[in-house]
């Protein structure tokens, strides 16, 4: 079950400044996806339709080339947008339908999401979204899908699609309670590990934001430790484990040793894909239900405004310039993208958003080497991978719980900078960088650090900070707090969201 929030806005005769008002009229549009159980017959319409639209695709792929090179055969550069309009294409559609009249088996309406997906593919490549124009669609590497804008109909044993009539499917919604309320706006169709999966768009009214909660958490991405939480909570995704990374080296030899393009080949290769989706599908699972527990009990949640495309670029170079460490560059990368920590920050933007709670990116500048005790930077604050130690104050506790909480304080002073519009020089008043750095503190110990089981018990201080009270680091460290009562920047973010919950509830 998937949310995406989508303001909409009402009529112009409604328009009103009042902000009470003003979300009346918004509604959100929620995408649940589900399994089918077709037939043998409408199974073969499915494939069948898949083709249809592919050869479409295809025909429009063909067609703009012809016409590029017409126009070049003219002398002129470019072939005309009019010769790639909507209306354009939809005539040559009724056209190829003429000459090909299996076309006519499949809805006309899902052949036209094929001349609008190729528009819309054309005018990425034009504006330099995508560096290749629309290319031929092989049968054998494309993936069957479809999508139907008009006509769907839903109730609570299947689905019905145009010229497919009624499917079955596995009721998922909700954890099995029933099918979501709400308008069907469209339905998707996919085929994925060898079974048939739709995707329906529903529109729903925006229900009532209830109260906020007061408690406000800071995330540290990871790769040792996939989430840090500024409540001193570590949250490791379930990975890809050294048994399943053997068991697809295993798999993949058995494809490569297979004859290109037989049985067998695709036999295996429909294994491999079916145990990697498996394990794609538990992460994304896991993504899902721990973003889904933070956004329920946090009413503001502050992520890393990470750069994945920049810090996961290859590290190969050029044939003039080649890098160096390219084999170890590779390993970090697919150590960052595994978890996927942009599908993470995604998800928690859209659950946040649909409660009403708060969610801010903060610049990951620094967040590591920063001291959340005196607001100290220094390269030195960091003595190893996993431990903080401030060279200043001498405040020691774990790189990652330093590191959440710097993130928290960065998105409270943010949200008080742009809501109550105070100078900056009194947002930094004792959390700045004014206090001279002493003399270099001794390196933490570099023994095991012990690691709890995610999601369950809150850990500890640090080897060189056990906890409050004790030795070494500030003795007032408490351990991690959503707000500082002491703090007039925590004080004024908690008054913020009171009046928040205490207007909506009103």
């Amino acid at each position: 079950m998937y949310r995406y929030p989508l303001t909409i806005p009402g009529p112009k005769s409604c328009a009103s400044t009042d902000p009470a008002s003003a979300g009346a009229f918004a509604v959100l549009l929620r995408a649940c996806r589900c399994r089918l159980e077709p037939r043998a017959d409408t199974n073969r319409n499915l494939f069948g339709f898949a083709d249809g639209r592919r050869w479409v695709w295809n025909a429009c792929v063909a067609w703009a080339a012809e016409a590029e090179l017409a126009t070049r055969s003219a002398g002129a550069r470019r072939a005309p947008e009019s010769a790639f309009s909507l209306a354009c294409l939809s005539r040559l559609l009724d056209q190829w339908a003429a000459e090909n009249p299996w076309l006519k088996r499949a809805p006309k309406q899902l052949l036209q999401q094929s001349l609008h997906d190729f528009i819309k593919a054309r005018r990425a490549f034009l504006t330099g979204a995508v560096p290749r124009p629309p290319r031929f669609q092989k049968a054998r590497d494309a993936i069957p899908t479809m999508r139907f804008p008009q006509h769907a109909r839903l109730n609570q044993d299947a689905v019905f699609l145009p010229k497919l009539g009624w499917i079955k499917y596995r009721n998922s919604f909700n954890g099995g309670r029933g099918v979501p309320s709400g308008e069907l706006r469209s339905a998707t169709v996919k085929f994925e590990d060898g079974h048939w999966f739709v995707s329906l768009l529903l529109q729903q009214a925006k229900p009532a934001a209830a109260a906020a909660p007061l408690a406000a958490l800071g995330i540290d991405y990871g790769v040792k430790n996939t989430l840090a939480l500024s409540s001193r909570v570590v949250l490791q995704a379930p990975l890809m484990t050294d048994a399943e990374e053997y068991r697809i080296l295993f798999l993949e030899r058995r494809v490569v040793r297979c004859a290109a393009d037989s049985n067998r080949r695709a036999l295996a290769q429909r294994r491999l894909n079916r145990f990697r989706s498996r394990i794609s599908r538990r992460i994304h699972d896991w993504r899902h239900k721990t973003t889904t527990t933070l956004s329920k009990n946090h009413g503001l949640i502050a992520v890393e405004a990470l750069a994945l495309q920049n810090m996961t670029a290859s590290a190969r170079g050029t044939v003039e310039a080649p890098g160096t460490n390219a084999a170890r560059k590779a390993g970090l990368n697919r150590a960052l993208l595994e978890p996927g920590f942009g599908i993470i920050r995604q998800q928690i933007a859209y659950k946040q958003a649909t409660r009403g709670h708060a969610f801010i990116q903060v610049n990951p500048a620094h967040t590591s080497q920063t001291c959340p005790e005196c607001g100290h930077i220094h390269a030195d604050n960091r003595p190893d991978r996993d431990h903080f130690r401030c060279v200043c104050c001498g405040h020691a506790d774990d790189a990652d719980f330093a590191g959440a909480r710097n993130v928290l304080r960065r998105a409270q002073l943010q949200s008080l900078q742009s809501l109550a519009e105070l100078p900056e020089t009194v947002l930094a008043a004792g959390h700045g960088r004014d206090c001279a750095p002493a003399a270099k503190a001794a390196r933490a110990h570099r023994g095991s650090h012990p690691r709890t089981n995610p999601l369950l018990t809150p850990r500890g201080g640090s080897k060189g900070n056990p906890g409050p009270e004790g030795p070494g680091g500030c003795q007032n460290h408490q351990g991690e707090t959503p707000f500082d009562p002491e703090n007039p920047a925590d004080m004024l973010v908690r008054a913020m969201v009171i009046a928040d919950a205490a207007e909506t509830s009103s």
